[in-house]
């Protein structure tokens, strides 16, 4: 009987999505195993985290501000409690298969709920959580009494150091995540510009697309790309006696209709503003998006975009909006890594994007150097993909 390893994950946004198949393509053909995905049905749990996120995203902040003091913590495990109670039921039929050997969980409320269902049917499945952020928070440690798991692999070195002294798991248990995007997003550095447009084009959405001003894009995920629609309003002011017919703004909204409502707005309040607005793009058409971009305006921080970014060698990335919960450490990150610029504040966003916009030399000289940052992330991320495909083997 071929042993099974399950990644098991729910929908709580695009990017949790995105890593969870980026995992699957770190551990393609496993020796001895066969590999499954399984994406919890439950929308609740997705239902909650947009609804803190984005409509009380103090309290979501406060969730991983006190997550330190977790068991002695009664909100934390009334949250836990509740992911726990909706995921059981999917989740308990691996633990009567016997040929499920490793189960790796890539959300929280997954890893809480294994590690109940192992005490439970006293299962000798292997546990290991997947930490898809840059996340050194202690709110992905299992509170479930001294209940450990067989493993972490996780985004940040620093969360590795704190799982292994403050917590007491062994450094062969704990492995540093990769990042591997779909294979568009490497293919898409093969094709020329002519190439792209050609693509882009064939799209009704995308017929506009101009090969004559410089392209910025928004981007950052669906649910965010509307949160900072105020902010490219006022930057779309500051252009409106100088640069705003050389530009046109790209929206990448998805399917989120708040945000295309807003920026369809923004569109009948200024005529002289040249803005598209995408619908949900496959990945050789948002690749081919990201590759055109001048610039980049961010919503949102998250790995699964930012690789993607880099991957096609993007132009220079633009923090517009740090969000609530993991995007702090996320933005640590990046901006220790030299890949992104912190513009949150309304006056050096508009300074930046004009000395990018009017400066072409300025532009090329920063995109240069941070091409070399970029190439060293993704290198590095490949890198770890291989390591952790020798993790999951062996644990």
């Amino acid at each position: 009987m071929r042993k099974r390893i399950i990644i098991v994950g729910v929908q709580a946004g695009g990017g949790h999505i995105a890593a969870m198949k980026s995992l699957e393509r770190s551990l393609a053909d496993l020796d001895g195993f066969t590999l499954e995905t399984f994406l919890s049905n439950i929308t609740s749990i997705n239902s909650m985290h947009e609804f803190f996120t984005l409509k009380l995203p103090l309290i979501y902040e406060l969730f991983y501000n006190i997550s330190e003091y977790k068991r002695y913590n009664p909100f934390h495990k009334f949250i836990i409690a509740n992911g726990v109670k909706n995921l059981e039921e999917e989740l308990s039929k691996f633990f009567h298969d016997p040929s499920v050997e490793k189960i790796i969980s890539t959300h929280l409320f997954c890893t809480e709920t294994l590690v109940f269902l192992k005490k439970k049917y006293n299962s000798k499945i292997k546990i290991i959580g997947y930490v898809p952020d840059f996340d050194s928070s202690p709110v992905h440690i299992p509170i479930q009494g001294s209940q450990k798991i067989d493993g972490f692999i996780v985004q940040s070195y620093r969360f590795i150091n704190i799982i292994a002294q403050k917590y007491n798991y062994p450094q062969k248990s704990l492995q540093k995540a990769g990042f591997l995007c779909a294979e568009e997003f490497s293919e898409v550095n093969q094709k020329s510009s002519s190439e792209l447009f050609e693509l882009l084009t064939s799209l009704p959405e995308l017929k506009s697309i101009s090969s004559s001003k410089s392209r910025v894009v928004i981007a950052g995920g669906s649910s965010w790309t509307g949160k900072i629609s105020r902010k490219v309003e006022k930057l779309v002011q500051s252009l409106l006696y100088d640069d705003i017919a050389k530009v046109q703004f790209i929206v990448v909204s998805g399917s989120n209709l708040e945000a295309v409502s807003k920026y369809e707005k923004l569109k009948r309040l200024y005529p002289k503003l040249d803005l598209l607005i995408l619908p949900k793009l496959a990945h050789n058409h948002l690749a081919a998006v990201y590759k055109l971009a001048d610039i980049v305006l961010l919503a949102s921080i998250a790995p699964a975009t930012m690789y993607e970014l880099m991957q096609v060698n993007a132009a220079p990335l633009l923090l517009v909006k740090t969000n609530p919960g993991q995007e702090f450490y996320n933005k640590r990150y990046f901006l220790e890594a030299g890949v992104i610029e912190l513009v949150e504040d309304q006056a050096t966003l508009n300074k930046r994007l004009k000395e990018l916009l009017q400066d072409e030399a300025e532009l090329n000289r920063t995109r240069q150097y941070l091409r070399h940052n970029y190439k060293a992330q993704i290198d590095a991320s490949r890198d770890n993909a291989r390591r952790t495909k020798e993790f999951i083997q062996k644990i």
